[in-house]
């Protein structure tokens, strides 16, 4: 797997600004990456900084991958299992989150612009300093969420007030205004 990914990290750079869609030969290789089945003691996932627009993973096993600073805007990761995951910084803006496995995932910093995060899972997720201006979370589960110093609008859909309230250090703003 190590090979597959530095071949991503390395050929994932862009050449054109907004370049669509994403090189055959790189989502063939995700595609793979996402459907291996994990061994024990794998090493974890490294696609850091990986330019990957665009990019088709619904449904991959990425638990516990490293994904820091990955520009992943428009991508398609529904249903993705990122449990544990490392998000630090990555650029999902726009991109389509549904139902996808954010338990535990260290998100601080990451940009959610805009991204359908609806029936995602985010329990224990850190979303410490993270942008979710616009982004769709209707349905999320948010338990044990950190939302500390979250970015958000008016525009950001927020599941039922319940659930929101289950996160920890919601913002002062953000409980006056779901009426928490």
């Amino acid at each position: 797997m190590e090979v597959l990914t530095a071949f991503v990290r390395a050929r994932s750079v862009p050449k054109e600004e907004n370049k669509m869609p994403l090189p055959q030969d790189i989502q063939s290789t995700l595609t793979v990456i996402g459907r291996r089945t994990p061994i024990e003691n794998e090493q974890r996932i490294n696609l850091s900084s990986a330019y990957l627009i665009g990019a088709d993973l619904s449904g991959a096993y990425l638990s516990g991958a490293y994904l820091s600073n990955a520009i992943l805007i428009r991508a398609d990761l529904s249903g993705a299992d990122l449990s544990n995951a490392i998000l630090i910084g990555a650029d999902l803006r726009w991109a389509y989150l549904s139902e996808a496995n954010f338990s535990g995932a260290d998100l601080r910093w990451a940009y959610l612009i805009s991204a359908n995060l609806s029936k995602a899972n985010f329990s224990g997720a850190d979303l410490r300093w993270a942008d979710l201006i616009g982004a769709n979370l209707s349905k999320a589960d948010l338990s044990g969420a950190n939302f500390e110093n979250i970015k958000w609008s008016k525009e950001t859909l927020w599941p039922d007030m319940t659930k929101v309230a289950k996160a920890k250090n919601i913002p002062a703003a953000l409980k006056t205004h779901l009426g928490i």
